[in-house]
């Protein structure tokens, strides 16, 4: 957790130089393997009215795209039932020069799907940074894509891959903005609610005595039964519907 954004952008570039010196030791990097680099910021935000507003901003390098004839070649086609084994073994055959980039192929096959809908299927989990875009590509937030392109005679196959990656990013990819509010106190109430009876059942407490209840006061073994658990996460949640966002921060930065 940062205070402000000179604290979250120190963070993040330290983070990218962490990667990028993993990359310069990595002997498959230096042949010429493309990392791909992902920065998640989560964002809660809680309003004077008791509101939760919870935001994601995901900030991606998508390394390899402008290579149709190298990291991308047929991407658009599946692995055709190949094991991991036999890509690799596959990959080898065709040497350092024409190293595939699975994760690259896997993200243009995706925004294939969502330009081409009609089988109704988007591969998402053909990687694991395609999972992690989902919500950006053809889910409830915004996407935006920034292409860079040379004039120069010698990148022309590199840019016009590029370009037309953007024209079906452009022309395929719709997402529906949907903000994530959570009524803490509305939320709260309800789990409340839910808290008193199985507090009365299960230790025969009053009300009050319920309501004053901490998760780590509920003790679950093997033996227990479910509705035991269920209490504890109850609880588990009231807690954190209730904990400020920035109290773990204040007191770290505390003297």
């Amino acid at each position: 957790m940062v205070p402000d954004t000179a604290s979250l952008t120190a963070v993040a570039l330290d983070g990218l130089e962490q990667a990028e010196a993993i990359d310069r030791a990595d002997e498959t990097a230096q042949r010429g393997s493309r990392s791909h680099k992902l920065l998640i910021v989560s964002v809660l935000r809680r309003t004077t009215g008791g509101d939760l507003f919870n935001s994601k901003l995901l900030f991606c390098d998508l390394a390899g795209v402008e290579r149709p004839d190298k990291a991308t070649k047929g991407a658009s086609k599946p692995f055709g039932g190949k094991t991991p084994e036999e890509r690799k073994a596959a990959m080898a055959k065709k040497g350092d020069a024409k190293r595939e980039d699975p994760t690259a192929k896997a993200i243009i096959r995706v925004c294939d799907s969502l330009f081409d809908f009609r089988n109704g299927h988007i591969p998402y989990r053909d990687s694991k940074l395609t999972r992690l875009l989902k919500c950006a590509l053809g889910g409830e937030g915004r996407g935006v894509f920034v292409g860079c392109v040379s004039s120069g005679a010698a990148r022309f196959a590199e840019t016009e891959a590029v370009l037309a990656f953007l024209h079906k990013v452009a022309t395929g990819v719709f997402t529906k903005p949907t903000p994530f509010v959570l009524n803490a106190a509305a939320e709260v109430a309800r789990r409340e609610a839910q808290v008193v009876p199985l507090a009365l059942s299960l230790k025969g407490l009053d009300a009050a005595a319920a309501l004053a209840l901490k998760a780590s006061e509920v003790e679950c073994t093997m033996e227990s039964p479910p509705e035991m658990a269920e209490l504890r996460d109850l609880i588990a949640q009231i807690e954190f519907l209730k904990a400020d966002p920035m109290a773990a921060l204040r007191a770290e930065q505390a003297p």
